[in-house]
């Protein structure tokens, strides 16, 4: 949307700087008279040293032309067609489609005398990096020249939201955003997605690596939400509410990350926590895990290995992930396995089958060197059935007997 946006002003400045002499040298129908005069106007720009390039050709009357065209701005290729007024005050777009990237401008405007933009646009199936993007644009923005070397260098400051957006056929948060793009670099003075997701720094719009260096803080984001709305193959990977602070810098294609994340009440693979807290650091999409710690109800444990973003919804984005435990918690094949008891010990295993059924299997474990309380001799299978919120069926076979009821729970 930001490159529709400049399109509109570049088109005002280049057509409102050169139209006059773009019209005496174009081709054109003179038929008699020179209101009945339509030309045919052919815009090249070649700027080896800026950030546009390409070919514009315009056709019609001034007060309904057919432009098309293709511009590379910022090393990105932009093909258009759609249709352009031109008065003493303004250029007028209207239905105008950047095909190539999936973005229609229902309707634009470039004021000469106030030097604003206004655009709304529609995003109709644009892709992006394996997303399918749909939704509402609106931009407006103030523009100016700042002369450097004698030149003129474009200046476009202004605010861009969106409303209905749908991300893989699924509704997402909108986004806001306060940005400014100068020196061939857009600076993002705050983007907002949601109320979980804030963003501020720059990202360079040009050649070479395209420099990033942004600030990102998520704020109780929900986990599972997140990767439903995207479609990823797998949601119970991971889950959570999740807080963290990331920071990238370096070139686009392989930023280096920095990232403290804290993740209250929720899973890793079979792993169900009461918190977890982890570093990450890398560069591109690998990434090393340091500085964690799992908080269960049975003791904590500890994480190590690397992460390939790349395979973030997929089961095996903990392939190289190592789960190390402390002395009384064990984790093997999806059951934890726990040690009660400092010298007469209980072991307990357990496993969750579900969200709403889990096994359990205690036993006694024998000490030579301490004589045990009878009462802890006991072995004992159990399940539970989550039936309702608060209500769970439970079944127990002991040594001492059996017993099948339904739990109620009430919170004080």
């Amino acid at each position: 949307m930001l490159l529709a946006a400049l399109l509109l002003v570049l088109l005002t400045v280049f057509i409102e700087d050169r139209l006059q002499a773009a019209m005496l040298s174009a081709g054109g129908v003179y038929p008699g008279a020179l209101q009945a005069w339509v030309p045919r106007i052919e815009i090249k720009i070649d700027s080896t040293d800026s950030f546009l390039g390409g070919l514009i050709r315009l056709e019609g009357a001034m007060a309904d032309m057919k432009a098309k065209g293709s511009l590379s701005v910022f090393d990105e290729k932009l093909d258009f067609g759609g249709r352009v007024s031109f008065s003493s005050e303004k250029v007028i777009l209207k239905d105008f489609d950047l095909w190539s990237i999936g973005l229609v401008i229902s309707h634009g405007e470039v004021d000469f005398k106030r030097q604003s933009v206004e655009a709304k646009a529609k995003l109709k199936h644009a892709y992006f990096k394996g997303l399918d993007v749909a939704g509402d644009i609106t931009l407006s923005a103030r523009y100016r020249f700042v002369k450097d070397a004698g030149r003129g260098r474009l200046c476009l400051e202004g605010a861009l939201s969106t409303e209905r957006l749908i991300i893989n056929q699924r509704p997402f948060d909108d986004a806001n955003m306060v940005f400014e793009i100068r020196d061939n670099t857009l600076w993002i003075q705050r983007f907002c997605l949601g109320r979980n997701i804030l963003l501020s720094g720059s990202a360079g719009l040009k050649d070479p690596g395209h420099p990033l260096d942004l600030a990102i803080t998520i704020n109780n984001l929900n986990i599972t939400q997140l990767l439903s709305s995207l479609r990823v193959q797998d949601i119970t990977i991971l889950s959570g509410l999740l807080n963290a602070n990331i920071t990238l810098r370096g070139a686009c294609a392989k930023p280096s990350m920095k990232c403290r994340l804290d993740i209250k009440k929720g899973n890793l693979g079979n792993i169900f926590f009461k918190s977890m807290s982890a570093s990450l650091n890398g560069s591109g999409t690998m990434i090393k895990i340091e500085d964690s710690r799992i908080n269960t109800a049975n003791g904590h444990l500890t994480m190590a290995g690397d992460l390939d973003l790349r395979n973030i919804g997929r089961r095996n984005l903990f392939s190289e992930v190592q789960v190390l435990t402390d002395d009384n918690n064990v984790f093997l094949e999806g059951w934890d396995i726990t040690k009660r008891g400092r010298y007469h010990s209980k072991v307990e295993a357990v496993k969750n089958v579900s969200d709403r059924l889990d096994v359990g299997f205690r036993t006694f474990v024998e000490n030579e060197d301490v004589n045990p309380d009878p009462r802890d001799r006991s072995s004992e299978l159990e399940l539970e059935y989550k039936m309702f919120e608060k209500e769970t069926l439970k079944m127990k076979l002991s040594d001492e007997g059996e017993f099948l009821g339904v739990e109620h729970r009430e919170e004080f």
